[in-house]
């Protein structure tokens, strides 16, 4: 598992549009990719040239990270962990949105 300095780093890459830089730095060689049905692609040069197409093809992309602040315990089962994850994801998600802007 990475560590947070890592994240951290991937996240900054991403948002700040260096998408490409972000597969060649943090993707391994054999990395994989799959869009919902379609196969998976790959090696990670073959997705970092399809990203750049893709961006090339784009009138302009921004990303920005929306921290839930989600904490995830380990119970023994990847079910199990899958399935509290995004529970906490969508009850953070709507508490959030329900919450009045800041002033």
């Amino acid at each position: 598992m990475p560590t947070a300095q890592t994240l951290e780093r991937f996240i900054a890459r991403v948002e700040s549009n260096a998408h490409v830089a972000a597969i060649e730095e943090f993707y391994t060689e054999s990395a994989t990719m799959r869009e919902n049905t379609k196969p998976a692609r790959g090696p990670r040069s073959a997705l970092a040239d399809n990203e750049a197409r893709v961006l090339a093809r784009a009138k302009s992309v921004e990303d920005r990270l929306f921290r839930v602040g989600l904490t995830m315990e380990w119970r023994g089962a990847g079910d199990t962990l899958y399935q509290d994850a995004l529970a906490r994801l969508e009850r953070d998600a709507t508490a959030a949105s329900d919450s009045p802007a800041p002033h």
